[in-house]
């Protein structure tokens, strides 16, 4: 996007975030693939995350879970803007 424009978009000038719990970004995103739409972005639904556990044969630590449920507050804020 810099390239095309020659503008910097400093919001993408970032740290990557650690290697330890970068693996938290994919499972959000691959979550958030189940994310219902009604009239607006609706929030990602426990019952969804549990499904995805079951379905991949994953276990979520308490915190992990509560990461993913931030993201899923930051993503919604971010898109309702």
């Amino acid at each position: 996007m810099q390239e095309a424009t020659g503008a910097e978009l400093s919001e993408l000038n970032h740290p990557l975030p650690d290697e330890m719990v970068c693996y938290l970004l994919d499972d959000f995103y691959e979550i958030a693939l189940s994310r219902q739409y009604g009239m607006a972005c609706n929030p990602i639904l426990y019952a969804e995350i549990e499904s995805w556990c079951r379905l991949t044969q994953r276990h979520l630590e308490k915190w992990e879970l509560e990461v993913i449920k931030r993201l899923d507050m930051l993503w919604l804020q971010i898109n309702a803007d």
